[in-house]
């Protein structure tokens, strides 16, 4: 399931924006 790894993806994403 690449679910989480999706959510990781954000994540990282998020604090790189922040």
């Amino acid at each position: 399931m690449p679910t989480h790894k999706a959510h990781a993806s954000h994540n990282v994403l998020n604090l790189l924006n922040h």
